[in-house]
């Protein structure tokens, strides 16, 4: 794919990290002031056809089988262990793991997809059989996405897996959002991993009704 990881790109992550960990500091949340858009209708907009495009990417799948290959099937204690590693380092100067993970191949492309949607994509991540990050836009909480329903919901289903959580509301920024995770399958329909998409609703809805999607 030509990517390459870059200081800009590296530092980009870095402070993506920081301006992250103080938005977990925000005040209190703000009502709605706008109705949630009709989920069911933006989905069959064109949105599930684009993700599932992104997911079938060549760097993506690449990544993720590749991680599966390093970390093979991991037990629950070699997990948190890697997970420990991961929360200890967000509150420390030096993130090895955390810079790996953010200024890797993977994530250089989602980053640059993130930026290209123009507002779409507020986030997204993938995560590997085990459910650890292999590549994302912004930091998250943890390391291993495996506990979550995100990635439980679509991943267990096998290939051609989808959950969809929301509407939400952004309180802080003010926009309606979704949540929806998708099954990585190879070219042997194995599930391999998953990647989720945090999708600003109110701009989906925006285009749709533009029919730019």
């Amino acid at each position: 794919m030509g990517l390459r990881l870059t200081p800009a790109l590296a530092a980009l992550a870095l402070l993506a990290y920081s301006g992250f960990a103080a938005s977990q500091t925000s005040g209190p949340e703000q009502p709605p002031v706008s109705e949630a858009p009709d989920i069911g209708n933006l989905m069959e907009s064109g949105l599930s056809d684009s993700l599932q495009q992104i997911i079938r990417e060549e760097i993506v799948l690449l990544a993720i089988s590749s991680q599966n290959r390093h970390y093979g099937n991991l037990s629950q204690d070699e997990i948190t262990r890697l997970d420990e590693q991961w929360a200890r380092e967000r509150d420390s100067s030096l993130k090895p793991l955390i810079a790996m993970t953010l200024s890797n191949p993977l994530s250089s492309y989602l980053i640059r997809l993130q930026a290209g949607s123009e507002g779409l994509f507020r986030k997204i991540w993938a995560t590997d059989q085990n459910g650890l990050n292999v590549g994302q836009t912004l930091p998250t909480n943890d390391f291993w996405q495996g506990d979550e329903d995100e990635f439980r919901l679509a991943f267990d289903k096998g290939p051609g897996g989808m959950a969809v959580f929301g509407p939400k509301w952004n309180a802080e920024y003010h926009y309606w959002y979704v949540t929806v995770t998708l099954t990585v399958s190879d070219a042997d329909r194995k599930a391999i991993g998953a990647v989720t998409f945090v999708v600003n609703l109110d701009e989906l809805a925006r285009r749709a009704e533009l029919g730019i999607i």
